[in-house]
């Protein structure tokens, strides 16, 4: 049997969480029945290197603007030289280029995917997503939650939307990493072995993920407990430096670490010196960092946005906060920071959870199964 040819698109393959799953779904899609190759709609990224050592071939759009004509026809040229059978696509903006082009060249199976849940403000981009996806075979979310709203939001019939959560590699990923590791880590960063670690994931450049809330939030919580440090990991450079005028105003410079942009083996690295996981975002799919928290067996604390609640089970796994409400996540901060063995309980739960339902291999499942009902 051919193999059928899928082309997966994206802005652009930095690394981030999105782009993390294409990636993964492309490498571990099966190539006796599939062909993945991936086409970045507006530039390359740290990733395309990884996609191309897994012999994916990557596509990179010449730019000309923020939203170009002149790409839609490039794709479209390119749908039909490589035949592509199923376009795949992963962001708002990607999704634009791919019912566009596809509509210049017809005869293929086109899915959206839509990670975010957060309401779109930009009317004509809402407008335009109610006109487009009426041209889409199937939307794939990955949470419940944003299910509904993409249903409403886009006025998407129910039947044409699938959830297919995000997956975390759970192989290799561990409770821990070794002490001589962790001992490193906490030389590099000035971290005593006495003080407690709250640690965020998420890049700093991306307005959603809301630093500016756990700044509030730490000032409430180094009042009651000032042997902490809280650990930010991500890039944004612009946005860290307004982040660490803001902690020095606050007086909390000295228990901030910015680690900036990591490998990912480092992130996880990182996650295993936190005592707790958080989250602050206004918005989210199915956050990649709380799954990670989780699997390395972290509580986590996390403002109940997106698919936060399809994640963690409120009062086992972690709490759920109101969005904005930063006393109530202060609170919660200290309750765990006050109660070792409970939130040790809390972590383990979270572990034996995404066990069993968000690995890798059932989102390529899920995912495939998307495909072949299509196809047929």
């Amino acid at each position: 049997m051919k193999r059928k040819k899928i082309l997966y698109m994206i802005g652009q393959l930095k690394i981030g969480g999105a782009e993390r799953q294409l990636l993964e779904l492309a490498k571990r899609i099966d190539r006796d029945r599939f062909e993945p190759l991936i086409c970045c709609t507006a530039m390359g990224g740290e990733l395309v290197k990884d996609a191309e050592d897994a012999g994916i071939t990557v596509f990179v759009l010449v730019r000309h603007g923020k939203f170009d004509l002149r790409r839609v026809l490039q794709l479209a040229r390119m749908l039909r030289k490589e035949k592509i059978d199923i376009t795949h696509s992963f962001t708002h903006d990607a999704n634009m280029y791919n019912v566009l082009a596809s509509a210049l060249a017809p005869g293929k199976i086109v899915i959206c995917s839509e990670r975010s849940s957060g309401e779109i403000s930009e009317k004509v981009i809402a407008g335009l997503g109610k006109f487009i996806y009426r041209f889409v075979d199937k939307m794939i979310v990955n949470s419940h939650r944003g299910g509904k709203i993409i249903a409403r939001k886009f006025k998407i019939p129910a039947q044409k939307i699938s959830v297919v959560p995000n997956g975390i590699q759970l192989n290799g990923l561990h409770r821990g990493s070794s002490t001589d590791i962790k001992r490193r880590l906490k030389r590099e960063f000035g971290i005593n072995d006495d003080e407690q670690i709250i640690g965020s994931v998420g890049n700093l450049w991306q307005i959603a993920k809301n630093h500016g809330f756990l700044l509030r939030a730490a000032a409430l919580i180094v009042k009651s407990n000032p042997k902490v440090r809280f650990v930010l990991v991500g890039g944004g450079n612009q946005q860290r430096l307004a982040l660490e005028d803001a902690a020095r105003k606050l007086d909390l410079w000295e228990h901030f670490v910015f680690t900036g942009l990591r490998r990912h083996d480092e992130v996880l690295q990182i996650i295993s010196l936190f005592d707790i996981g958080v989250l602050t975002s206004t918005k989210e799919g199915l956050p990649n960092a709380v799954m990670e928290y989780m699997a390395c067996g972290k509580p986590v604390v996390t403002t109940d946005v997106g698919g936060c609640s399809e994640l963690v089970v409120d009062g086992e796994t972690g709490f759920l906060i109101p969005s904005g409400d930063v006393n109530a996540f202060a609170e919660k901060v200290l309750w765990l920071l006050n109660r070792a063995e409970r939130a040790r309980e809390m972590g383990q739960n979270g572990r034996d959870r995404i066990l069993e339902h968000f690995s890798m291999e059932k989102m390529v499942s899920l995912t495939t199964e998307i495909y072949d009902r299509l196809i047929s």
